[in-house]
């Protein structure tokens, strides 16, 4: 079996592979997709230090650069097997997270040197156009006015100013989407608005090679106050 990182080629048989998936949740508790990571740990072999040098600076050169295809193939170096990691499938591309690193131990370096290196790639499995979502409803119910008056001597006075004062209240959140910017939701109490309804948008996050990035995370949050004269009641939107 043979290990390709782009056009470069490992040694036939000269590396050992081990391939893991992590599951990728996202904020709401769906499976979006899985992360893939690839540890190749091999041995170069040469015919003198010379050689050696010049196939540790081509292994170092081939993987200085993200966003190739990472194949396992067959001897005959063309015949793909099921163990491929194309970059065009991934969010964001390839990319080298580890190494190489090169292992230190007697005999290394004279006709043979150790190496280890890690390659990642994020695969999306599912599409949800909403990431994460949160909001909040704070109501803060009226209460008698007072106020006091100081006097000469002894203790201020307490004196009701006003029998009975608004109810005011906020709403308040925040949602993450993954191709486009969400739909803030609407006032609860549209006909209470108090004051100016505030909408953010932030992001979106770039993932992935320059000139070829995807985007993703758009993030959006809203506040909405609301003031009334007779009691307010109600809940946060669960998304």
């Amino acid at each position: 079996m043979i290990i390709k990182w782009g056009s470069y080629s490992h040694e036939t048989s000269g590396a050992d592979l081990s391939v893991t998936r992590t599951p990728v949740t996202s904020e709401t508790g769906d499976r979006v997709g899985y992360r893939e990571t690839w540890t190749i740990k091999g041995m170069i072999t040469g015919t003198s230090i010379s050689d050696l040098t010049t196939k540790i600076n081509a292994l170092e050169t081939a993987y200085a650069t993200n966003a190739q295809d990472l194949k396992l193939v067959l001897d005959d170096g063309s015949t793909d097997t099921a163990h491929q990691m194309l970059t065009a499938s991934t969010i964001g591309g390839t990319k080298v997270v580890a190494g190489p690193t090169f292992a230190e131990s007697e005999g290394e370096y004279v006709t043979w040197r150790k190496y280890e290196i890690q390659v990642e790639g994020y695969f999306e499995t599912a599409s949800p156009a909403l990431l994460a979502y949160s909001e909040s409803v704070t109501i803060e119910e009226g209460q008698p006015e007072k106020a006091f008056i100081k006097t000469l001597t002894g203790f201020p006075q307490e004196q009701i100013t006003a029998q009975k004062t608004t109810h005011t209240a906020s709403q308040s959140g925040t949602a993450i989407g993954r191709a486009d910017f969400p739909t803030p939701p609407s006032p609860i109490w549209p006909a209470k608005i108090s004051g100016k309804l505030r909408v953010t948008r932030t992001g979106p996050k770039r993932i992935g090679p320059i000139g070829s990035p995807n985007l993703t995370e758009y993030g959006i949050s809203w506040d909405y106050p609301f003031e009334s004269a007779t009691p307010l009641s109600g809940s946060p939107h669960v998304g």
